[in-house]
Order: C-alpha cells, then sequence, then structure tokens
C-alpha cells in the first residue's frame, strides 16, 4: 500500500464509534460541571442560587437582635402583618416584601410598612445596603434575595427604632 493509499484510507467503524463516544462524553462531562457549579443565566443575581436546591434562601442564621426575614405576600394583610416590630414608643409597625412585578430592578424588591392609627402605608423599592426611616423605624437592608421562583423572594433587614 503506497502512502497515499493509507492517507485516503477510511476509518474502521470501531474508530468512529470511539471518537463519537468521545464526544457525548466531553459534552456530558461539560453540562454537569456547568449545572454543579451553578452555571446558566437568566434576569436573577448570583446570589438567587445561594439558596440551593430547594429554590429557597438559605436559612437565616444566628443574627443580632432586630434581624428578620421578610418573604414576598401576594397582598399586604394590613390587619394582620406577618412581620412586625416596635416603634420607640412601643406602637406597632407591621412589615412586609411584596411579590416583583415586571417593572421590578432585577436587584430590588419592594417593602411595606404599615401602622393602624393613625392609618399610614409606606411602599418602598429596596436594594441590598439600603438604609430608610419611616413611621417612627429606621430599616436596614442587609440583603435581597431574587430567587428562580419569585414566590420565594426576599429581604433580610435589620429593624429598629428611630
Amino acid at each position: 500500500m503506497s502512502i497515499q493509499e493509507s492517507a485516503m484510507r477510511q476509518p474502521s467503524r470501531g474508530a468512529l464509534a470511539l471518537a463519537i463516544s468521545a464526544l457525548v462524553a466531553l459534552g456530558a462531562a461539560a453540562y454537569l460541571a456547568v449545572a454543579l457549579l451553578g452555571g446558566g443565566s437568566g434576569h436573577h443575581t448570583p446570589d438567587a442560587r445561594s439558596g440551593g436546591d430547594s429554590g429557597e434562601p438559605p436559612p437565616l442564621g444566628a443574627h443580632g437582635a432586630g434581624v428578620q426575614r421578610l418573604t414576598v405576600q401576594r397582598w399586604f394583610d394590613t390587619g394582620h402583618p406577618l412581620h412586625a416590630t416596635e416603634r420607640a414608643d412601643g406602637a406597632k409597625v407591621g412589615l412586609g416584601a411584596a411579590k416583583p412585578t415586571a417593572d421590578t430592578p432585577p436587584d430590588a424588591l419592594d417593602v411595606s410598612l404599615f401602622q393602624a392609627a393613625p392609618r399610614q402605608l409606606v411602599h418602598r423599592s429596596v436594594r441590598t445596603g439600603d438604609t430608610f426611616t419611616a413611621l417612627g423605624i429606621r430599616v436596614t437592608v442587609l440583603k435581597v434575595w431574587r430567587m428562580p421562583n419569585p414566590a420565594h423572594d426576599a429581604l433580610d433587614v435589620r429593624v429598629s427604632p428611630a
């Protein structure tokens, strides 16, 4: 067999099957590496994957006094707020986080504060690191959790009397 004939020879079926198997294995390994290392895209912040497989933020953990996790609610129940704090005068102020809308930036959530007397409701769009005072309390946003499922979005806040 001449050199030209051996160069033109077609690969054997076994060699072709081995090459295809190697490419499939390489593709599967790349897919697993991306999936396990949290790769992907979307409008959620990188922290959205920090909650693990549950799609929820990790547990709040040990924090100082006044730290709360405000979970999103479909509506803010002013009569029975899920979260509340006391002002310096002892009056209660309810707190809640609103489910994001199409206009909500990917690194923000809306927080609502409510007091019964005199009846007042304050809404504010917040991001991690924001601090504001309203209705006699100071709210510092420790973390905005935007999760793959918006029903699991949450805010970690430190709340104290103003």
